[in-house]
């Protein structure tokens, strides 16, 4: 019986510090929530102030949503582009001429099936080596290999 009694004692305590640590905190927080109430009322007298932030020139000015229309529309509709004058040169436009960097050795044709066709290159860096059809060598890309060609 005394050690229920103990027990329940030290139980009694120990729910009475909960409770009391609780209602402290409480208490903290109704205090934080006063004082945010407190700079909200600031806040409104600062705004009352200040007219309510009407300027002057209120009227003259233009809206953002004013602005972000008339960007759209320049957006949707841009202004023409200034017309220059056409050149001699542009009427006679020439593809320009592509000279290989590599020199032909020799070639292998296959008459019957042209794909089969063969072309010794040396190529700068690469040295000699065999090309067919549609292989790329550089920036060219071999159409056919005819003899010497």
């Amino acid at each position: 019986m005394i050690k229920t009694l103990r027990i329940t004692s030290v139980v009694a305590v120990v729910l009475a510090a909960v409770f009391f640590c609780f209602s402290c905190g409480f208490l903290v927080s109704a205090a934080i929530s006063r004082e945010r109430i407190f700079e909200f009322r600031r806040a409104i007298e600062q705004f009352k102030e200040a007219k309510g932030g009407k300027s002057e020139n209120r009227g003259r000015e233009t809206s953002p949503l004013v602005k972000q229309a008339e960007a759209f529309a320049l957006y949707l509709n841009p202004p023409p582009k200034p017309q220059t004058e056409p050149s001699a040169s542009r009427g006679e436009l020439r593809p320009k001429t592509v000279t290989p960097k590599f020199k032909l050795v020799g070639t292998s044709r296959h008459e019957l099936q042209p794909d089969l066709s063969l072309a010794l290159i040396d190529e700068p860096g690469k040295g000699l080596h065999w090309v067919r059809p549609s292989s790329k060598v550089g920036h060219l890309i071999i159409e056919q290999i005819r003899t010497g060609l």
